[in-house]
């Protein structure tokens, strides 16, 4: 096994989602054109079982998708409502003219007819069937699609939403490509290889280069007292004599307190360190144990409301404590990488064309049509 830790392997699938996302150069992914078949629809993510409990006050997560019968592609995107605005933006930017789209009666999609790409715009009542009887307009296949990318993040028992729209990126990345467990594998090789490639000019640090010069450590006193011989043992300055035949090292027992079996005093300035490195952006968010007292969990909380730091506690059987500087801080200031994720997740393009199409009356038809 190699001793890595969970940090470092979070970062690691966290550059290969960005590399996903580059790779399928999204921005510039157009689908459909000459009457291709473009299927539509939104899902909300987060569902709260029986309308009931705490989660309803959390904010709902809306995701709309494109499918693009034939080639099976498809694309994902994050968006804060899915009204008309929104929607329609992401249709005239990603959908080539002259496509067919289907979708189902949702009110936002009333507005495709004016949209000057001629698309066709066919609509089936989820009310009354899943496919039209007279015009045989179905989304079926993106239903499937919606399966499938949700199954995908069960398996990871959920993500972080700030972070969602990667996930779904590097769905993208391998549906699109209709690859395996195997074969995604190898894909991302391919990926890093290109993207770190030594002739793309990419510079490392100098520092990152000498990670094998490390120098051993030696025993905490007076560097005065002792001389190290630079191989494996250390000597008093005075008598020449090996500390290890003094003391019988191999008899000795170390442990590691848990923080919450710290003297009070220690836990106060333990938890300050820990929210001078979340203020320095050495860390983004600390997770504390379930295992803490009620009354060290309020001193967390004071320490966090006095310097102005989000803190929640998640966990209903085993209850985390969380702070974090996220909610109280700009975009800007977090990880270079995790903005960039951000900015994925709330970037949505805005067009005057589209504007003023949104700006359109459109009369809304109300009540459930009769069935024949």
């Amino acid at each position: 096994m190699i001793n890595v830790s969970i940090p470092v392997i979070n970062r690691c699938f966290k550059l290969m989602r960005f590399l996903c996302r580059k790779k399928i150069n999204k921005d510039e992914l157009i689908l459909g054109g000459n009457g291709q078949v473009i299927e539509i629809d939104e899902s909300l993510f987060v569902r709260v079982k029986h309308g009931k409990g705490k989660d309803l006050k959390r904010e709902r997560i809306w995701v709309f998708v494109m499918y693009e019968r034939g080639s099976s592609r498809c694309l994902f995107f994050f968006v804060q409502k899915r009204d008309a605005v929104n929607l329609l933006n992401l249709i005239y930017k990603h959908i080539a003219p002259n496509s067919i789209i289907h979708s189902d009666c949702w009110a936002a999609y009333n507005r495709i007819q004016y949209l000057n790409k001629n698309y066709t715009h066919l609509t089936v009542d989820h009310d009354l069937h899943f496919v039209d009887p007279k015009t045989r307009v179905q989304t079926n296949s993106i239903e499937s699609v919606w399966n499938s990318a949700k199954i995908h993040l069960k398996k990871m028992r959920g993500v972080n939403r700030n972070y969602l729209q990667s996930y779904l990126d590097e769905f993208t990345w391998r549906h699109n490509q209709n690859l395996t467990r195997n074969g995604a594998f190898e894909a991302i090789l391919d990926v890093i290889a290109e993207a770190y490639n030594p002739e793309s000019g990419i510079q490392f640090d100098k520092k990152d280069q000498d990670l094998d010069k490390i120098e051993e450590d030696i025993f905490d006193g007076d560097i005065n007292d002792f001389f190290y011989d630079g191989v494996t043992n250390v000597y008093l300055a005075e008598t020449n004599e090996s500390i290890s035949s003094i003391l019988n090292l191999s008899n000795v027992e170390y442990s590691c307190l848990y923080l919450s079996e710290v003297i009070q005093s220690e836990f106060i300035s333990a938890v300050n360190i820990i929210i001078n490195e979340i203020f320095e952006n050495k860390i983004f968010s600390f997770e504390f144990r379930s295992n803490l007292s009620n009354e060290q969990r309020k001193i967390i909380h004071e320490l966090c409301e006095k310097v102005g730091l989000k803190h929640e506690t998640r966990g209903t059987r085993y209850k985390k404590l969380v702070i974090s500087k996220f909610d109280n801080v700009e975009r800007n200031d977090i990880d270079s990488l995790s903005a960039e994720f951000v900015k994925f997740s709330i970037a949505v393009p805005r067009d005057e064309h589209v504007q003023d199409v949104v700006n359109i009356p459109v009369k809304r038809q109300r009540g459930r049509p009769k069935k024949n």
